[in-house]
């Protein structure tokens, strides 16, 4: 997995680089962080933040971040973007007030469009979404890590139909398929 990958990576170029459990961390006087006798400077968080604030055990994590001991690669704030539902925000005329030309058309190029689920027939009036499902892409707002993502081009019209106006799905966010361009890839 890309977690190992860099691991490796970091190790090969002379780094001390380790995977570990936030129950493995200790924290010691002055609120650094250890890994066996290593102070931990730097932290890339691996897992989705909703299960990591559930852990008794990354609390420590949290203080030494909050107190500037450790820096956090992939920080909390980032975690935003995870949330598909800001796209739908972003997308939606409502709030086009708030941006510039410049930033709406940005918007535009870089950000499908996108809709949150209100888990009732609502959804289904909106033709786009249940006749032209080819089109679309159904998946939680939050991060899903590739779970639970749903193309309507393989679900029958029905099971579509169905989805859409399932209160298991409320919250859910559809958004168009994108083609992306093939580009080459940086091994290492």
């Amino acid at each position: 997995n890309e977690y190992e990958l860099l691991n490796s990576f970091l190790k090969n170029k002379g780094h001390v680089s380790f995977l570990a459990e936030p129950s493995e961390i200790k924290q010691a006087k002055g609120g650094f962080l250890h890994f066996g006798s290593y102070k931990i400077d730097i932290i890339r968080r691996a897992g989705e933040i909703r299960y990591f604030k559930s852990q008794k055990s990354a609390q420590k994590i949290f203080s030494a971040y909050k107190k500037g001991k450790v820096l956090i690669i992939n920080d909390f704030h980032n975690r935003l973007w995870g949330i598909k539902s800001v796209f739908a925000i972003l997308r939606n005329k409502k709030f086009h007030y708030l941006f510039s030309k410049e930033e709406l058309s940005a918007i535009k190029e870089s950000i499908p469009e996108s809709h949150v689920l209100s888990g009732s027939t609502d959804n289904i009036k909106n033709e786009n979404f249940w006749l032209k499902k080819n089109n679309y892409v159904l998946k939680p707002s939050d991060v899903s890590e590739g779970e639970n993502i749903l193309f309507g081009k393989d679900l029958s019209a029905g099971k579509w139909r169905g989805l859409l106006s399932s209160k298991n799905c409320e919250g859910w966010v559809v958004q168009k398929v994108i083609k992306l361009k093939k580009r080459k890839v940086l091994q290492i």
